[in-house]
């Protein structure tokens, strides 16, 4: 299954999160971090993004989710494009009326 990632603001400002995200990662001790938002950025360029990579990226990300406040704004910054693009997959913080 693969998923639309559709031009439009959304897409603009989920690329300007990573791009952020890839200064605040510059640091050897973040080099885990670097390379996952550099795969967000790779699935970011895709016009249709392979479900089996995207679960991946959030299997990635959950992990770490909690290891500190870069990790968690990674987390909520991704989190925030899902549901901007409404892609129908299990998202790194549910929301609380919600099945998903």
């Amino acid at each position: 299954m693969y998923y639309n990632n559709p031009q439009g603001e959304s897409r603009s400002i989920a690329e300007s999160d990573a791009a952020w995200l890839i200064k605040y990662f510059q640091d050897e001790h973040w080099i885990l971090g670097i390379q996952i938002v550099q795969e967000w950025m790779r699935l970011l360029t895709m016009s249709s993004i392979p479900q089996v990579e995207l679960e991946a990226l959030l299997l990635r990300i959950g992990v770490h989710k909690y290891d500190g406040a870069g990790w968690y704004d990674l987390a909520l910054r991704v989190n925030r494009w899902i549901i901007n693009q409404d892609i129908p997959i299990t998202r790194l913080f549910p929301h609380p009326l919600s099945d998903q």
